[in-house]
């Protein structure tokens, strides 16, 4: 495997697609893609539209779980939790055109330069407009009042060029952990920036 994430599909008898995921450090899980929601290229796998269902961790054989939740993690406003579900988890790169560090003053917060990572995920629409925000951590520390808030305000001002699979506009959830940004910077994941030089 020469990539941090790859992927596998099988094709169902009721017309439906497996597909599994697999990264740099073994297999991770499978799920369903709907027939309706399957995306074909001829010069790719086939991808899934929505968020798999069924999910399965191919290690343990549970249902599989992305991660333990952090105490301090937010969760899904409302009128956001019904997409953030459906919306498949994007782990291909996407790319910042309009944005702004969403923590440009850490001391204001009482934070150190090295505890000032913002990890957080995002919904972005069809148009590459980011509709929801949520902050999973900032540093190891209980957040401030009014810290998360003031990021997820500057966050939800970011945009993006539209994501696309196989050149069709969709709705994504992507994430990341970073501290500083740049326009026209392009990620290729979920890399972890440096929070001090």
């Amino acid at each position: 495997m020469d990539s941090y994430f790859e992927n596998g599909v099988a094709g169902l008898a009721d017309g439906n697609i497996l597909i599994y995921y697999l990264d740099t450090f073994g297999p991770r899980y499978r799920g369903t893609c709907l027939r309706p929601n399957v995306s074909f290229a001829t010069n790719d796998w086939p991808q899934c539209r929505t968020a798999l269902i069924h999910q399965i961790d191919l290690q343990t054989g549970h249902g599989y779980v992305e991660r333990a939740e952090l105490p301090n993690e937010e969760k899904w406003p409302q009128s956001c939790a019904d997409i953030a579900v459906r919306a498949p988890r994007w782990s291909v790169g996407v790319q910042l055109v309009t944005g702004e560090n969403p923590l440009p003053n850490p001391e204001r917060w009482g934070l150190r330069c090295k505890e000032a990572l913002v990890t957080f995920e995002m919904l972005i629409d069809k148009t590459g407009r980011v509709t929801c925000a949520r902050i999973v951590s900032v540093g190891l520390r209980a957040p401030v009042p009014g810290l998360y808030a003031s990021i997820r305000l500057r966050l939800l001002r970011w945009r993006f060029k539209p994501p696309t699979l196989h050149g069709e506009p969709l709705n994504v959830r992507w994430g990341m952990q970073i501290n500083t940004i740049r326009k026209g910077e392009s990620f290729p994941g979920p890399p972890i920036y440096p929070a001090c030089p």
